[in-house]
C-alpha cells in the first residue's frame, strides 16, 4: 500500500503505516485451555503491543514518515510478500469494494 500511502500524504498530509504490535496477553485467548495459563508468561501486556502504536502516532521520528513497517517501535523492513505491487492492489480493489458504502472515492 506504499503508493496509496504516498498518494494521501502528498494530496493531504495523511500517514500510513503498518504496525505489529506483536502477541498481547489478552482475554481472547481464553477460550484455548494452553494458551489461557501461558499466555501471561510468554505473550507481551497489552500495554507493551500497545508501545508500537503509540509510537507511531506520537513520536517525532514518525514525522512525515509514510508507507512504513512498524515493529516494536522501529521501522523495519516487511515480508517480501507484503512488497508485492500486485498483491497490494487486489488488497486495495477489494477493501474499496467491501467499503465503498462508507468511503468516498480518492
Amino acid at each position: 500500500m506504499k503508493h496509496v500511502a504516498k498518494d494521501l500524504f502528498s494530496k493531504y498530509g495523511i500517514a500510513i503505516n503498518a504496525v505489529h504490535p506483536g502477541v498481547a496477553s489478552t482475554a481472547i485467548y481464553d477460550y484455548h485451555f494452553i494458551l489461557k495459563y501461558i499466555r501471561e508468561y510468554f505473550f507481551l501486556s497489552p500495554k507493551l503491543a500497545a508501545e508500537s502504536s503509540v509510537f507511531c502516532a506520537l513520536s517525532p521520528l514518525m514525522e512525515g514518515v509514510t508507507g512504513a513497517y512498524v515493529e516494536n517501535s522501529e521501522i523495519v523492513q516487511p515480508s517480501t510478500m507484503s512488497e508485492s505491487r500486485k498483491l497490494q492492489k487486489e488488497l486495495y480493489d477489494k477493501t474499496r469494494q467491501l467499503l465503498h458504502h462508507w468511503i468516498p472515492p480518492l
